[in-house]
């Protein structure tokens, strides 16, 4: 490996860890190219050719180690000297040649790091998608698309869109190794084992997966249910929403399914490795609503997500173990906003993970925590970490998620209101929910649409319906319980102290 290694420092001169050359299109002139990607331009003919060979050799000797890759890189080698006969700029096309050789070093120094059967996934989904790559250049050759120098524009159209596509290719492969590596899971094991961290005053009751022993555990929405609200909550966490914002508040009246929406984006976001931090609040459980127990118990599940901020945070914690117990700002300071920095300036923040705090009317004090997490939010103080709250419509919260001053729509706290929802959408994922959960219970459509209509617009009215009805200790009882229900729909009186009773239990 050490004339290899040599070879490449010669060839990337001035190299940085990250490649600073840009996607600049095949068609611009070499006087309109960066001087930092510049080649001698002295040289001509055969040493460009030199040049170029150079990059396709440093291609195929990063994908040595792997076999799917290797012939992958082969493919790719092939595509680059097709496109090289009809690009217009010779200068410029071998330039975003040695760009893809670089990538391909790099993210072949970040490989020799440490490999697992994790990282091997990523390899061999970039090794399918050169194949695929190459593949289309060859049916382009085959359909005599390219290699006629006459559709020039034609031919600078499709070597951009070739060098973006690869370079694309190697970026996300890249970013998905730097997150293998800092998502090292047995290291992180070993951290946590470390006496400052079995130390930290966590709830693990707040966790999202627990059984928190009431005899019903934590559900997401029933499939087909509140699609439109987890999309709009999906592009947010994705990025794709019109103003890409750090902090989402997810708003609503009690028992119109605010925790179920969360632990559903829990599980969705868990599937795609981005949930960071969970800690859902409860009235009924004391740690869980203890405002003081938040940010500790956000930060030690950062620390298992996060190999990098695990080390940071035990530094921190070993320099003084009572942080743990400081008022909330100086909590976020130390526990979340510095180990975070950490993360970000060694460039292993490339996924965005999200934190979510589920009923934060739920928590004792929780103006203390909300005056110190709203404005760093605001203030971008942890880039690139999302952070979804919900609550009631209160006003001692909704004070500190309205900025003092006008700021950047992306500093902004996102904001969504469930009852505002149209009583028609609701009725429609009410109705899909009980269609779904009384089943073969045998009720009749028309007692099962009056439950419908007598659960308005709160969720929490219907699940209360199911268990109710489906008590398992009184299965011979469902036609009697269904039949004091819908009746029941007729009094507003006796409707009315239902409700009062659920939302207040």
């Amino acid at each position: 490996m050490g004339r290899k290694t040599q070879r490449m420092k010669a060839f990337f001169s001035g190299k940085k860890k990250k490649s600073n050359v840009q996607n600049v299109p095949a068609s611009q002139t070499s006087s309109q190219v960066s001087p930092s990607l510049s080649f001698n331009r002295g040289q001509a003919g055969d040493v460009a050719m030199d040049t170029i060979e150079m990059a396709l050799k440093l291609v195929r000797e990063s994908a040595d180690w792997f076999g799917p890759l290797k012939a992958a890189a082969g493919g790719l080698c092939e595509c680059i000297r097709i496109y090289r006969q009809v690009a217009d700029n010779k200068d410029n096309f071998d330039k975003l040649a040695a760009d893809i050789a670089e990538r391909a070093n790099i993210l072949e120094q970040e490989r020799q790091k440490g490999m697992s059967s994790d990282m091997e996934i990523h390899f061999d989904q970039l090794s399918k998608k050169l194949d695929d790559i190459h593949t289309r250049v060859l049916k382009k050759k085959d359909q005599h698309s390219v290699l006629q120098v006459v559709q020039g524009d034609k031919n600078n159209k499709d070597i951009d869109s070739f060098f973006k596509e690869v370079q694309d290719a190697y970026e996300k492969c890249k970013d998905q190794v730097l997150f293998t590596i800092g998502r090292d899971t047995k290291e992180i094991a070993n951290l946590l084992k470390d006496q400052t961290m079995q130390n930290m005053p966590y709830s693990q009751k707040a966790f999202h997966y627990v059984d928190i022993g009431n005899g019903h555990p934590r559900e997401g929405c029933t499939p087909g249910t509140r699609q439109k609200i987890l999309k709009d909550i999906a592009e947010w966490v994705d990025g794709t929403s019109p103003v890409d914002t750090l902090g989402y508040w997810l708003c609503g009246m009690a028992g119109t399914g605010k925790s179920t929406i969360a632990q559903s984006v829990c599980n969705i976001i868990e599937n795609k490795n981005l949930l960071a931090a969970t800690f859902f609040c409860s009235r009924q459980i004391p740690e869980c609503r203890d405002h003081s127990k938040i940010i500790p118990t956000i930060a030690y599940q950062m620390a298992q997500y996060s190999l990098i901020f695990a080390k940071e945070l035990i530094v921190i914690l070993q320099a003084d173990p009572n942080k743990v117990s400081r008022p909330p700002s100086e909590q976020l300071d130390m526990l979340l906003v510095k180990p975070w920095t950490k993360v970000v300036s060694t460039g292993m923040h490339s996924y965005t993970p999200v934190v979510i705090i589920d009923a934060l009317d739920e928590c004792e004090n929780i103006e203390s925590v909300l005056s110190a997490l709203i404005p760093a939010i605001q203030n971008q103080r942890m880039p690139g970490l999302k952070f979804l709250l919900t609550s009631r419509p209160e006003n001692h919260i909704y004070r500190h998620l309205n900025a003092p001053k006008p700021l950047p729509a992306e500093s902004q706290v996102q904001k969504m209101y469930l009852h505002n929802v149209e009583e028609s959408l609701v009725q429609a994922d009410i109705a899909m929910y009980l269609s779904y959960k009384l089943q073969g219970l045998h009720i009749a459509q028309l007692d099962i649409d009056k439950l419908i209509k007598s659960s308005g617009k709160l969720f929490i009215y219907a699940a209360t319906l199911v268990k109710y009805i489906c008590d398992p200790d009184f299965p011979d009882l469902v036609s009697s319980k269904v039949q004091e229900m819908t009746s029941m729909g007729s009094s507003k009186a006796k409707h009315k102290i239902w409700i009062s009773y659920i939302l207040q239990s």
